[in-house]
């Protein structure tokens, strides 16, 4: 008797890669630290909020946008604050940084103009924002003054990563009182109030200066997460807001870049300390960090403090997240400037940064990928073993068209930096399309869910119900659907488990709606919400031609087959969990999670 084991296993994430002296590195989901081994460049720039100076090959450290708290919690808030690029340059005389940051809050259904994310011009307002450097890695600041104060009376961030300069200045460039670069006073690194420890900008040659305008070719957006762990996972998905093709699907309006803010700051070396040989010898790092006055809410490169405590509630306004008044310690390593600092971690390697997950099961015609370099300067793709297609940057593209239902679709992704070269394949399956009325929002239910409801709402008081909504329509395995009321020609669309008012948050999203048409049949299948093919379903409620003999034993399967062939092993939901190659005899799957799973239109059920 032959018998073969499948193992299938998920790794938690790691919560920051490379450490060393400098701090650890955050190079998750899209962030980058000095991407592409990028230092910055020698240029002088014109210090007036106008980006037209800067180049792209001057980025020192990437973000995202929509990944500060106000995405999970607090969704009204306004002052937005949402770090997306660090730029840096240098001349003979000075040390020039540029930041970019990013509302995005217009691209949703349930904002207008003048809401509260885009209250006066949708501007970030005067809370502080800071900029640290570490010249002698040596040396390090608190954050604190001294006798445990915080400086300016409420800034509660703190840093264990080396920092021995902290600039301070309000949110809005024509305020320019108290702004000023603060140095270690003591051997603790504390702060002091007094000219030889705190140097005011206008003595000492600094300017800031802010434009209301967005620098870059893509501006990724993180579509529907659903907790912090999102915006570190390479199974999130991003979307370049500034091209709709790419878009499309999962935003419904194109983003106004008027409500972004870019900010240029200059600061002569003789204030630092330092010459030009020093920087780009040596190198130094720097980091910007957004406030809402009393706390980080994000910052370049990234540090997991400014979504550490997201659902928590802010003291002055429950309504609104405790990241604006929580105590942040920064531990990342600065971004580098001039060349790699000694202490600092290797060159990531080249990959391919793909906006969908690898296994991952499709319902719609044909799916479309977004790729993305990332530590790298070149890429290609193939489509199943085709010819290789080159690109730089970003790609978009579709892929089985042609496929019939239970096909695979396979990708090849590689990319390059000039001395590394990387490859990964990526494998999607088609899955079977949907019978349905137009107007109709399909969910797959999580397992764990006893009832899945849907509340549909249109503007003020018109709902299909009153909360949680109506009991979703059972269609096969796993998903559930609801269709829009007669008459309506949209709605948002929030699904939940038959929850009361007050009850936790087992509903997605969790704030506002998805947003539904008349004429669209879309799924959300806890990955992407999209139009799925209206076809007659094929796939997972297949009739097996050879039923199989089955047994569930702890966290295992065992399959008895008359004859080897391919197979895949679904979750009820219709998510593939693993191909499946059956031999005569037995076959094992082995680590499985507690759950209902489903091969050859079979269900077995497993309890480890």
């Amino acid at each position: 008797m032959i018998k073969t084991k499948i193992i299938v296993c998920a790794w938690a994430l790691l919560p920051c890669l490379a450490a060393g002296a400098t701090g650890v590195v955050e190079n998750r989901g899209i962030y980058a630290t000095n991407p592409n081994n990028q230092f910055g460049q020698e240029k002088t720039i014109t210090v007036d909020g106008d980006p037209s100076d800067w180049t792209q090959s001057m980025c020192i450290a990437q973000g995202s946008a929509n990944d500060m708290c106000t995405a999970f919690y607090g969704q009204h808030e306004n002052c937005v604050r949402d770090c997306y690029a660090l730029y840096a340059a240098w001349d003979d005389a000075n040390l020039y940084l540029a930041w970019q940051m990013v509302n995005v809050a217009d691209v949703r259904d349930d904002v207008r103009e003048g809401d509260g994310p885009l209250s006066d011009g949708g501007r970030m307002g005067e809370a502080p924002l800071q900029v640290v450097l570490s010249i002698d890695p040596a040396k390090k600041m608190t954050g604190r003054v001294q006798g445990g104060g915080l400086l300016w009376d409420k800034l509660d961030v703190v840093y264990e990563t080396p920092v021995d300069h902290i600039l301070m200045m309000h949110g809005k460039d024509e305020m320019t009182g108290g702004n000023a670069m603060f140095l270690p006073a003591d051997e603790q690194g504390n702060i002091q109030y007094n000219g030889s420890f705190q140097k005011d900008f206008a003595s000492n040659g600094i300017t800031l200066k802010m434009g209301f305008t967005f620098f870059g070719d893509n501006l990724l957006y993180l579509c529907n997460p659903q907790s912090p762990e999102d915006v570190y996972s390479a199974s999130s998905t991003w979307v370049n807001l500034l091209d709709s093709k790419s878009y499309k699907g999962y935003v419904n309006k194109a983003h106004n870049t008027t409500y972004d803010t870019f900010c240029e700051l200059k600061i002569p070396f003789a204030t630092l300390g330092i010459t030009k040989a020093d920087l780009t010898t040596t190198g130094i790092g720097a980091m910007v960090v957004a406030t809402r006055g009393e706390s980080g809410i994000d910052c370049l490169p990234h540090d997991p403090s400014m979504l550490d405590n997201v659902y928590g509630t802010y003291a002055s306004d429950p309504s609104t997240s405790h990241e604006k008044d929580d105590s942040d310690t920064i531990r990342c390593q600065l971004a580098d400037i001039g060349c790699r600092r000694a202490a600092s971690a290797p060159a990531p390697a080249p990959e391919v940064f793909v906006s969908v997950p690898d296994g991952y099961t499709y319902h719609a015609d044909a799916l479309t990928l977004s790729l993305r370099l990332k530590n790298a300067t070149a890429g290609s793709y193939a489509i199943d073993g085709g010819t290789p297609v080159a690109f730089t940057d970003m790609a978009s593209v579709t892929i089985g068209e042609s496929a019939a239902v239970g096909d695979e679709v396979k990708i090849t992704v590689t990319a390059s930096n000039g001395a590394d070269q990387t490859s990964a394949d990526y494998v999607y399956i088609k899955g079977a399309g949907f019978e349905l009325a137009k107007g109709t929002a399909i969910i797959v239910k999580p397992e764990t869910w006893a009832e899945a409801y849907c509340y549909m709402y249109q503007g003020g008081e018109k709902k299909n119900a009153k909360w949680p909504g109506l009991p979703m329509t059972h269609i096969r395995d796993n998903f559930y659907c609801s269709t829009l009321p007669s008459g309506w020609s949209s709605a948002n669309v929030i699904f939940n488990n038959n929850l009361s008012e007050d009850a936790g948050k087992e509903q997605y999203p969790s704030g506002n709606g998805l947003s539904l048409k008349s004429g669209e049949v879309k799924l959300w299948d806890w990955t992407r919400w999209y139009d799925v093919a209206n076809t007659a379903p094929t796939a997972l409620n297949q009739i097996a031609v050879e039923p199989l003999q089955m047994l569930a034993l702890g966290n295992t399967i065992y399959i008895q087959s008359e004859r080897a062939f391919d197979t895949y092993l679904y979750t009820l939901g219709g998510q593939v969990v693993a191909h499946v190659q059956l031999t005569v005899g037995i076959t094992e799957i082995t680590c499985l999670a507690a759950g209902i799973y489903v091969i050859e239109g079979q269900k077995i059920i497993v309890k480890p």
